[in-house]
């Protein structure tokens, strides 16, 4: 009965596209698929709706009815075995195949009225209610349903969003989501793909304890909000996430925070061209393998049109050929600043930028490794990183 269950959960079009993968899997070659069972094993109620499961696929694959013979097991398994939800559901999705979706709902209540468990019965009864309009019982069956099993609710997410923007939604959408969490944060997910729901997302979004793990649905507004080049808003909402009253031109220079993601904070790219890491001095340790063409640290930046200083110290025991920071415009990529980090000793380097006041909106500070003519291996600490505003000739 497992795969009849997993069956009905799913939405009709994979129901039928199964259908045939079962009759080359439960049914053993013959004319008469039950005969071929046994008279004991054929007759069993759960038999019956395998049977009747798969030729109900099959034929809908090739566009015909539904067969006599599939009817006639159903309804043979029904009575044999009058609680099992399954025959009122495969009843159910033959009637919504035909249309008559008045008595689909009646069948899927009776199989609910059997089996208060069943996700099929739960799933098609959310699907129903939700469809026409009907949201408190709706959520009732959904809530229900995520309780049994949160991936089979997956499908009914896209309804959700959709209701989401209906007159009304905010609260009734806000308390279900604090008794299905994973299901709002698939809805919020969804929703947070289009920057023009940025105030419904974050009306709808449950209030998270300041260091909370980055949601998915924030990562995904923060960039959808970065596309669509409201770069404000994204800050915005970046430092509420991370709980930052105030980022400064250069937010954590001394790579201490770890909590706060990307792209406002650092973030940093290790693997097999280089790696770069927070160092316990409160600095950034560097290795470049001098192979490949790599970003081993990045930031997103907002400053305003002006001149500007980054300055560093720079410790290590190896040259640091081709590694360099670099600024450039977003979304232009045009560059300021190109800062190499040439022979590292134990000395300062800094470099000076001038952001324009058109075509510069926000920047990228990226620290970038090129390989040279050798594949020299540079190894760094990069320490007392600093931003700041120059001030401007009088």
């Amino acid at each position: 009965m497992l795969r009849a269950r997993t069956l009905v959960v799913l939405p009709l079009a994979v129901l039928i596209a199964l259908g045939a993968v079962r009759a080359m899997t439960f049914v053993a070659p013959s004319s008469h698929p039950l005969r071929a069972l046994g008279p004991t094993f054929g007759a069993h109620p759960d038999a019956l709706v395998n049977h009747a499961m798969t030729e109900i696929g099959t034929a809908a694959a090739r566009g015909g009815s539904v067969p006599r013979s599939a009817r006639a097991a159903m309804a043979r398994a029904a009575r044999q075995k009058p609680l099992a939800p399954d025959p009122f559901l495969v009843e159910g999705t033959i009637a919504e195949m035909a249309g008559d979706s008045g008595r689909a709902e009646q069948l899927f209540l009776a199989a609910r009225s059997r089996n208060p468990r069943s996700q099929g019965a739960r799933y098609f009864l959310a699907d129903r209610y939700l469809k026409t309009n009907r949201i408190v019982p709706g959520l009732v069956e959904l809530g229900a349903l995520a309780r049994l099993s949160e991936k089979a609710s997956q499908p009914l997410v896209p309804a959700l969003a959709a209701y989401a923007k209906t007159p009304g939604a905010i609260p009734q959408l806000r308390r279900f989501f604090k008794l299905s969490p994973i299901i709002g944060g698939s809805t919020l997910a969804m929703l947070a793909g289009d920057a023009r729901n940025a105030p419904l997302v974050l009306a709808l979004a449950p209030d998270s304890p300041r260091g909370a793990p980055t949601a998915d649905w924030q990562g995904r507004l923060i960039q959808t909000l970065i596309t669509a080049g409201d770069y404000a808003g994204a800050e915005a909402l970046w430092r509420k996430v991370a709980g930052v009253a105030n980022r400064g031109l250069l937010y954590d220079p001394q790579f201490r925070d770890r909590a706060a993601p990307p792209p406002f904070s650092w973030q940093y790219i290790s693997g097999a061209s280089g790696v770069a890491e927070a160092s316990d001095r409160g600095g950034l340790d560097v290795i470049y393998y001098g192979r490949e063409d790599v970003v081993l640290a990045t930031q997103l930046l907002r400053l305003a049109p002006g001149r500007y200083r980054l300055a560093m110290r720079v410790d290590g025991p190896s040259r640091a050929t081709g590694v360099a920071w670099n600024m450039l415009c977003v979304p232009a990529k045009t560059s300021l600043l190109g800062l190499s980090l040439g022979t590292v000793g134990k000395g300062a380097i800094a470099g000076e930028f001038e952001v324009p006041a058109t075509g510069c909106p926000a920047q990228t500070l990226e620290l970038r490794g090129r390989p040279g003519e050798s594949s020299e291996t540079a190894q760094l600490t990069i320490l007392d990183l600093k931003l700041e505003r120059l001030a401007e000739a009088s």
